[in-house]
């Protein structure tokens, strides 16, 4: 009897082991692994499906050099697949899709893909779904494209839609494929510093909005270099655009914004058709033998948006005739500002009212965390660009052809620099001043046109102060009704016609301004009479002596100055 409960005991301990054992192991969570596949050696798979397949959510997969004959489709979700060298680690697709990626969160990079079917739609990669990243992969000799975002595919009974979304393709090389990048039914992608060349189309939009193209180097494809059709609300800008039939073809399109691309050397810089409200400024149209294509439809004519208004400005146009002797809206006031001073007019329905003088450029700069555009109008080459914002200091070189006129329009936000009421701007070339200066403002940036003569020179642009110190002191102030202030006082002129007395108390410091009526300067000293309808009238007096003594005296104020001047000490009672 007592063996058989001690046995039964033990039973009992022992099942209660196992079950938090197992309790145990189920809490225990996985950690993302990285499984590695080569082609020939020692290595978790010899081929990269097979990696796919093993792989869970959060897993790497590394893939040494080789060529692998394969069309991967990658379904999972959360995988990073990562190429040893981008030159030596090659996918040969052979079939209609060589990567074909129905998942989200994946990212491909390090591969060289190429030569699948030449018939649509076959793609080096496709992807099908959102939030996945392309980077550093060479794709050639495709079929249909390079890389193709696709938010529709039609399978023979099952049609799947929805948006491929919010993917990022970078720093890719595209060549010889019959489209470089192709966007159907898709959304909110960016494609940034990709070099895309030797393709038939370079970048091609359908159906697709809201996407984002920079940076990009689209060159030598054969027919249009970025083509848009029923596509609205993308943005094209920061692109080189250069020796393509079409620079950029816009057909059935509406709202997008182009602008800051250098489109040079095409048959044509931008060919339209149909196509209306698209902003188009900023833009460098550079020995294009047809800048601008317009074909309309009867009832549908092509009116697009060329400059971003005054004094913004809109397009460079190398063919341009147009000269710059006035500024304004109108283009009639006393002044140059780079800007023509008569429009470039493209046909009834299209005109550049604001036509650039010289090639347009854009630059950043970080200051205090924050990023900061800078922007160019010059025929010069700016180099060096630097920024101080203890000293409110701009600094850049420009470079040009010995002797010739060299003209700069610098575009500065207000968030970045902006003179407060009693500082200017300051324009130094080579420590000097420039030939002649414009300075025009709107509600968000301030425009600095100048000219100097060519060389390599230095150029700084600067906030300074207006004030001109005449002396420090101590005074006394009334702000208020009955209240009264009294501490280290300072004299200020404000260019030629306004006196400032400062006093500060307790760390704070308040002042008052009057404005010059009457001044005289004699042989030893200096009078300024001075009004303010505010602060009432003011009296200043100044010793030009090697003592400097001064005296202010008006309405509820007085402060002097003396030689090394004390603080007056308080006479107990």
């Amino acid at each position: 009897m007592f063996r058989k409960a001690v046995s039964g005991l033990m039973l009992m301990l022992l099942l209660i082991g196992i079950s938090t054992w197992s309790l145990n192991i189920q809490l225990v969570k996985s950690e993302p692994k990285t499984w590695i596949v080569d082609d020939d050696g020692p290595a978790d798979f010899h081929t990269i499906q097979e990696a796919i397949n093993a792989a869970a959510s959060g897993d790497t997969i590394f893939v040494c050099n080789g060529t692998y004959y394969e069309n991967l489709v990658v379904t999972k979700n959360n995988l990073t697949i990562i190429g040893e060298s981008s030159g030596l680690t090659i996918i040969e697709g052979n079939g209609t899709v060589a990567v074909d990626v129905i998942a989200n969160n994946t990212s491909i990079s390090g591969f060289t893909i190429r030569n699948n079917s030449p018939y649509m739609p076959a793609s080096g990669i496709r992807i099908y779904g959102f939030n996945n990243k392309i980077t550093h992969n060479k794709l050639e000799n495709n079929g249909y494209g390079g890389i193709a975002l696709i938010g529709l595919i039609m399978d023979t009974f099952h049609p799947r839609r929805q948006p491929s979304s919010n993917n990022v393709i970078f720093g890719n090389n595209i060549t010889h494929n019959e489209v470089g990048v192709v966007l159907f039914f898709s959304t909110n992608n960016t494609l940034i510093e990709n070099n895309i060349a030797h393709n038939i189309y370079g970048i091609k939009l359908e159906y697709s909005s809201n996407n984002t193209l920079s940076d990009n180097n689209v060159t030598a494809n054969n027919e249009n270099g970025i083509g848009l059709s029923d596509s609205s609300n993308n943005i094209i800008s920061g692109n080189i655009i250069v020796n393509n039939e079409n620079g950029i073809c816009i057909g059935s399109c509406s709202n997008n914004s182009i602008s800051t691309n250098i489109v040079a050397y095409n048959l044509r810089g931008i060919a339209l058709a149909a196509s209306s409200n698209n902003s188009i400024y900023h833009n460098n149209f550079i020995d294009n033998a047809e800048h601008v294509y317009v074909s309309s439809w009867v009832f549908s004519p092509s009116i697009n948006i060329w400059d971003d208004g005054y004094p913004s400005g809109g397009n460079y146009w190398s063919d341009y005739t147009g000269l710059d002797n006035y500024s304004g809206p109108y283009q009639n006031e006393t002044g140059s500002d780079g800007i023509g001073d008569t429009p470039y007019i493209i046909d009834e329905y299209n005109v550049d009212n604001y036509p650039l003088m010289a090639p347009f450029s854009s630059y950043t700069i970080t200051w205090n965390g924050e990023t900061y555009p800078i922007d160019f109008v010059t025929n010069s080459t700016i180099l060096n660009l630097s920024f101080d914002g203890v000293e409110k200091s701009l600094r850049f070189d420009v470079m040009g052809p010995a002797n010739t006129l060299g003209m700069c329009r610098v575009t500065i936000p207000k968030s970045l620099m902006r003179p407060s009421t009693w500082e200017k701007w300051q324009i130094t070339v080579d420590d000097s001043l420039p030939l002649s200066t414009n300075i025009i403002e709107d509600m968000e940036n301030t425009y600095l046109y100048f000219t100097y003569t060519h060389s390599t020179r230095k150029v700084e642009i600067r906030i300074v102060s207006q004030k001109t110190l005449l002396g420090r002191g101590w005074g006394w102030m009334r702000i208020a009704p009955k209240q009264y202030i009294h501490g280290p006082a300072k004299l200020y002129k404000i260019e030629e016609n306004q006196i400032e007395l400062t006093i500060t108390h307790q760390g704070k410091e308040y002042s008052k301004t009057w404005k010059i009526i009457w001044h005289k300067e004699y042989r030893n000293h200096e009078l300024y009479l001075c009004y303010s309808p505010k602060n009432g009238p003011l009296i200043v007096m100044l010793q030009k002596t090697r003592w400097k003594i001064w005296l202010a005296i008006g309405k509820n104020t007085i402060a002097y100055g003396f030689p090394r001047f004390q603080r007056p000490r308080l006479m107990r009672t």
